[in-house]
């Protein structure tokens, strides 16, 4: 599984995404041994596994210790054989650190994994449920009230913008100005400034529909060269002693001719 950092689906999370495929008793056991499967760091056969008696998920779970292991059974199949729909490979030997022993060893599958995978997805769209977000394809969130309608005249000012930039408009002031010849508006409703169409070109690119403003370092580098152009030097102006001692100097080579 993902490190010890990635977030995870907690047990109801995942007897979320079982109760959808299970009865209530078989979810409730197999999510809590795949709640644990994301923590396996002891080997058995080369494999990362866990172990788990029938009285610890009884207790996890507020079953018999027997008809948890009865359940988590209907889920599992020996280790080495392929069946598409278990959630584990089972096993039985030794505890992690021992020589003799036997307990019952569970191994996550594919399967198993695609339901702890979609128990995440699930929460994490709950979760933007409730701050009133809705999720897009690609990640980017779908925004309402202001935000949305912002968005919406963004995709509206899109292909214009495209046209213009494709002429060779690329500095932001002259682009607003040609916006604002053309009648276009700002989302506004107002007339475009600079600082109003940079937001509107970083929103651009957040949504994937067009070029975002340039930056600083490729602004300089686009900027076309200017001839040299010489500028005369203004006088120097000297204080009045060092003007009196240039007077000095100038009579003392004078005198020398």
């Amino acid at each position: 599984m993902s490190n010890a950092l990635a977030p995870r689906p907690s047990e109801n999370d995942i007897f979320r995404i079982c109760r959808k495929k299970y009865p209530e008793g078989v979810a409730r056991v197999a999510s809590e041994a795949l709640y644990w499967a994301q923590f396996a760091h002891q080997h058995f056969h080369g494999k990362p596994g866990i172990y788990k008696t029938d009285a610890d998920l009884g207790d996890a779970i507020g079953r018999h210790g027997k008809t948890a292991g009865t359940n988590l059974l209907k889920v599992c199949t020996p280790l080495g054989q392929n069946n598409a729909t278990a959630l584990f490979e089972v096993s039985y030997g030794p505890k992690a650190g021992q020589d003799r022993g036997r307990c019952r060893w569970l191994f996550l599958t594919p399967q198993g994994e695609q339901i702890i995978k979609a128990a995440l997805e699930d929460r994490m769209a709950r979760e933007d449920a409730k701050r009133g977000r809705r999720v897009r394809r690609g990640g980017l969130p779908f925004r309402t009230g202001r935000g949305g309608g912002f968005d919406s005249a963004v995709k509206e000012l899109a292909p214009s913008i495209a046209k213009f930039q494709s002429a060779g408009c690329r500095d932001i002031r002259k682009l607003a100005k040609q916006l604002n010849d053309a009648g276009l508006t700002a989302p506004s409703g107002r007339p475009f400034s600079y600082s109003t169409l940079r937001r509107v070109l970083i929103r651009q690119a957040e949504l994937h529909l067009g070029q975002g403003p340039r930056t600083v370092s490729t602004a300089a580098s686009q900027r076309p060269s200017r001839p040299y152009r010489f500028r005369p030097a203004k006088p120097m102006r000297l204080s009045p002693s060092a003007l009196e001692e240039f007077r000095r100097f100038k009579a003392y080579q004078r005198r020398g001719e």
